[in-house]
């Protein structure tokens, strides 16, 4: 009996671990959002001043008291190892996604806002490829 009692503890706080998160990844992505707009600048980190992909990212996550690389890398091992990879069947808003060069945060609805290129800036666009999701906040 007591085993069956701490099972399903353990499967509620599992549950509200992952409902706090998602409602997290909401509120990550609607910060996102409302950077739509700024400019592109290689190696940037503000909205006034323009970003680029990692600097986008790591200006909303820490937001949230969350660090992220400064680098993308060629392999996802090569800077972001240590966080969580979910599958894409499993993504949630707020995730980050990552491609060899590139990152930008799952927005839901098969959607991602990225900080683009020059011609582009931040802008929410459809998930392309096969990105790989991390479970950031």
């Amino acid at each position: 009996a007591q085993q069956a009692q701490a099972a399903q503890q353990a499967r509620q706080q599992a549950q509200a671990r992952q409902s706090a998160g998602s409602g997290l990844g909401s509120q990550v992505v609607a910060y996102a959002r409302q950077f739509a707009g700024v400019r592109y600048v290689w190696g940037g980190v503000s909205p006034v001043t323009g970003w680029d992909c990692v600097g986008f990212t790591n200006y909303v996550y820490s937001h949230f008291g969350r660090s992220t690389p400064r680098r993308t890398g060629s392999s996802v091992n090569q800077f972001w190892k240590g966080y969580t990879i979910v599958p894409a069947s499993q993504r949630q808003p707020g995730d980050l996604m990552w491609w060899p060069g590139h990152v930008g945060i799952y927005t839901g609805n098969n959607m991602h806002i990225a900080a683009w290129n020059p011609s582009m800036g931040t802008q929410e666009r459809a998930v392309w490829g096969s990105p790989v999701y991390m479970r950031i906040v």
